[in-house]
C-alpha cells in the first residue's frame, strides 16, 4: 500500500467563477427538467394511471440494480477528479471498466429472472426493456465533468438525451406501441448519448487539462471501499419514494401506485436547483478540505447552507401553491388526487433543503460513513411509517412517510456533521490507495 498525497491547490473560488458554474448547471437542469415534464405528461396521459403504475413498478424494481452499477461514483468519482484533474482520464477508465463488468452481469441476471419469475407479460416486458437502462448507467460519466467544473458537456448530454427520448416516444405512442417501448427507447438513447460523451472526454479533456502518466493510483479495492457507503446511501435515498411505490403495489391498486408515483416524479423534478448547488459546491468543498484550509471551508459551507435553506423555503411554498394547477396542466382527470399528494410532499422539499448542506458534504470530504448513517436512518423511519400509514391512508400515508424519513435524515446529519467537523484534522491530508 502507498499513501499518495492529494493535490492541495484549491480552485479559483471567486464569486464570478462559481456563479457561472452554478448557472451553467442550473440552466441545463431547467431545460432538461422542462423536457422531462413534457415527456412525463405525454406518457401519463397516453398510458393512464394503470400503465404508469406498471412503469413505476418496473423502475422501483430495477432502480436498485442501477444503483449497484453506479456504485456511488457519481459523488466519489467527482471528488477524485476534483483533487486530481491531471489523472481524470485514468480515473475514468478505471471506473468505467469496473462499471461495465457489473452492469453486464446485472443486466443478464435481470433478463433471466424476469423470464423465469414474472408471470404478468406486460410487467415482464417492461423489466426486459429496462436492461438497456442498466447498461447505460454503466456508461454515465457525468462525475468527470462535475469534478472538472465543466458544465457544458454535462448540460449538452443531459438535454440531448431527454430531447431524443421525447422525439422517439412521441412517434412510438402515436402508433399504440407496447408499453415496454417506453423504457426500451429511453435505454437506447442513454446508451448512445453516454457513448458519445465518453468519446468526447477521451479526445478533448487532455487538451483542456494536461494528463499525467503517474501520480494518483486507483485499484478496484479503493473503488469498492469508498463507493459502497455512497451506493448504499443512494439506495436509501431512492427508497424514500420507491419503497412507498412497492408497498402501495401490495396494499393498494395499480392506479394508486400511479397517482403517488406521479406526485413524487413532479417533486423530484422541482429539486433541480438543489441538484445544481450540489454539483457546483461539492467538488469545491472536496478540494478545500483536502488542502486543510479551515477558514475557507467555513466560509464556503456557510454560503452553501444559506443558499440551500433559502431556496428550500421558497421552493416548498411554490410546490404547495402550484401543486394542483401543475398536476391539472400535466395530467388528465384520472390523476385527480395527485395534486393532493404533491401538496403533502411540498414539506419534503423544505426538509431535503435543510439536510442537504450536511448530507451532500459528507461524500466529498471522505465522511462516507456519516452519509450512509443519515440515509439509513431516514430509510428506516420512512419504511416504518409506510408500514403503519399505507394500509389505512394509501398514497396519502406514503406521502407523509416520505417527509418523516427526511426529518430523520436532517436530525442525524446535523449531529454527525458537527461530530465530523470537531474531529477532522485541518491539515493537508493523504489518500490511501493501492499501488499498481
Amino acid at each position: 500500500m502507498s499513501r499518495i498525497p492529494l493535490k492541495h491547490s484549491v480552485p479559483d473560488s471567486s464569486f464570478a467563477r462559481y456563479s457561472r458554474l452554478f448557472f451553467g448547471f442550473l440552466s441545463g437542469d431547467v431545460v432538461s427538467y422542462l423536457i422531462s415534464l413534457v415527456t412525463f405528461s405525454l406518457i401519463a396521459r397516453t398510458v393512464g394511471p394503470k400503465g404508469y403504475g406498471y412503469l413505476a413498478l418496473g423502475t422501483s424494481v430495477t432502480l436498485w440494480l442501477e444503483l449497484v452499477v453506479v456504485f456511488g461514483l457519481d459523488l466519489v468519482g467527482s471528488s477524485w477528479v476534483a483533487a486530481h484533474p491531471e489523472r481524470s482520464l485514468y480515473i475514468l477508465k478505471r471506473a468505467l471498466s469496473f462499471r461495465l463488468v457489473v452492469g453486464a452481469l446485472l443486466s443478464a441476471g435481470l433478463g433471466i429472472s424476469a423470464m423465469l419469475l414474472v408471470a404478468d407479460p406486460v410487467f415482464r416486458d417492461v423489466l426486459w426493456a429496462r436492461c438497456t437502462i442498466i447498461l447505460a448507467a454503466a456508461l454515465n460519466i457525468g462525475y468527470l465533468f462535475v469534478g472538472l467544473g465543466s458544465s457544458l458537456p454535462f448540460v449538452i448530454g443531459s438535454i440531448l438525451r431527454r430531447f431524443l427520448f421525447l422525439l422517439l416516444l412521441w412517434a412510438t405512442l402515436r402508433r399504440d406501441s407496447p408499453l415496454a417501448f417506453v423504457p426500451l427507447e429511453n435505454g437506447l438513447v442513454m446508451l448512445a448519448v453516454n457513448a458519445g460523451l465518453i468519446y468526447w472526454a477521451i479526445r478533448f479533456v487532455p487538451r483542456a487539462v494536461p494528463q499525467a502518466e503517474t501520480g494518483f493510483l486507483l485499484r478496484i479495492r479503493a473503488i469498492i471501499t469508498q463507493g459502497i457507503p455512497v451506493m448504499l446511501s443512494n439506495a436509501a435515498i431512492k427508497g424514500y419514494y420507491n419503497l412507498g411505490v412497492l408497498l402501495l403495489g401490495v396494499w393498494a391498486t395499480t392506479a394508486d401506485v400511479g397517482t403517488y408515483a406521479a406526485a413524487t416524479r413532479i417533486l423530484q423534478v422541482s429539486l433541480f436547483v438543489l441538484v445544481a448547488l450540489l454539483r457546483t459546491f461539492g467538488p469545491r468543498l472536496a478540494a478545500i478540505s483536502a488542502g486543510g484550509d479551515k477558514a475557507r471551508f467555513d466560509q464556503a459551507f456557510t454560503r452553501y447552507k444559506r443558499l440551500y435553506w433559502s431556496i428550500g423555503l421558497l421552493g416548498a411554498m411554490g410546490v404547495f401553491v402550484c401543486a394542483r394547477p401543475v398536476t391539472a396542466l400535466l395530467l388528465d382527470r384520472d390523476f385527480g388526487e395527485t395534486g393532493r399528494a404533491l401538496q403533502i410532499l411540498s414539506l419534503s422539499f423544505l426538509v431535503i433543503a435543510m439536510h442537504s448542506p450536511y448530507t451532500a458534504t459528507f461524500p466529498f470530504v471522505g465522511a462516507g460513513k456519516y452519509y450512509l448513517g443519515a440515509h439509513l436512518s431516514g430509510f428506516l423511519i420512512n419504511g416504518l411509517s409506510n408500514l403503519v400509514l399505507i394500509p389505512r391512508y394509501g398514497y396519502i400515508g406514503a406521502s407523509i412517510a416520505a417527509t418523516a424519513g427526511g426529518v430523520a435524515i436532517w436530525g442525524y446529519a446535523y449531529l454527525a456533521f458537527h461530530r465530523w467537523y470537531s474531529r477532522f484534522s485541518w491539515t493537508p491530508v493523504t489518500l490511501e490507495v493501492a499501488c499498481e
